[in-house]
C-alpha cells in the first residue's frame, strides 16, 4: 500500500485525507490550522533570533522615499527581536513600529509570517511597552490586552522569554 494512488481507493485513507483538508480549510475557504505547534515554535525561534530587519519594521509607506530616515544608532543596537523585546530601555517608537508592522502582517494573507506568529509578536510589542515603559501603545482596553496576553501564555509553542514578558504584563494589568 505504499503506492499513493492505492490510498485513493482505500476508504480509510480517503476519510483521513478529507478530514485533513477540512481542517486546513474552513467552509469559507480561509486557511486554518496550517501550522503544527512544533512548526510555530521553530518559526518563532527564528523570528526572535535573526538579525532585526529595522528597515522593514521602520518603513512607513506614507512617507516619501526621499525623506525616509534610516534607523537611529539606538535602534541599530538590537541584534535581534528577542533583544529588543527584553530590553527595559527599548525605544518606544521602535516598539510601536513593531506593533504596527505585525498587526499589518497578521491581516495580510500574503504576509510571510503565519498569522499566529504575527499576532503573538503584535501582543509582545504591546506587552514590552507596557512592562518596560508603563505605556500603552494600543487602543485595546484591558479586556483586549488580557485576552491577548492570556492567549499567548496558553499557546504551547511560545518561547520562555516571551512567557515571562506576558506574565509580567498580565500582572501589571491586573495590579
Amino acid at each position: 500500500m505504499n503506492d499513493p494512488d492505492s490510498r485513493i481507493d482505500d476508504p480509510d485513507s480517503r476519510r483521513e485525507m478529507s478530514q485533513r483538508l477540512s481542517q486546513m480549510l474552513s467552509l469559507d475557504g480561509e486557511p486554518t490550522g496550517l501550522w503544527r505547534p512544533e512548526e510555530l515554535s521553530g518559526i518563532l525561534r527564528h523570528q526572535l533570533e535573526v538579525p532585526l530587519d529595522l528597515e522593514l519594521i521602520l518603513r512607513d509607506d506614507s512617507t516619501p522615499a526621499s525623506s525616509k530616515e534610516g534607523p537611529t544608532s539606538a535602534e541599530r543596537a538590537y541584534p535581534s527581536l528577542a533583544a529588543l523585546l527584553a530590553d527595559s530601555a527599548a525605544p518606544l517608537p521602535l516598539l510601536k513600529r513593531l506593533k504596527d508592522y505585525t498587526k499589518a502582517a497578521g491581516a495580510n494573507p500574503d504576509s510571510p509570517l503565519p498569522e499566529e506568529i504575527a499576532t503573538l509578536l503584535y501582543f509582545a510589542a504591546i506587552a514590552a511597552a507596557f512592562v518596560h515603559h508603563a505605556t500603552r501603545i494600543s487602543g485595546l482596553g484591558n479586556d483586549g490586552l488580557q485576552w491577548g496576553f492570556s492567549w499567548a501564555l496558553g499557546e504551547t509553542w511560545v518561547a520562555d522569554e516571551l512567557r515571562s514578558l506576558f506574565t509580567d504584563a498580565l500582572t501589571r494589568l491586573e495590579g
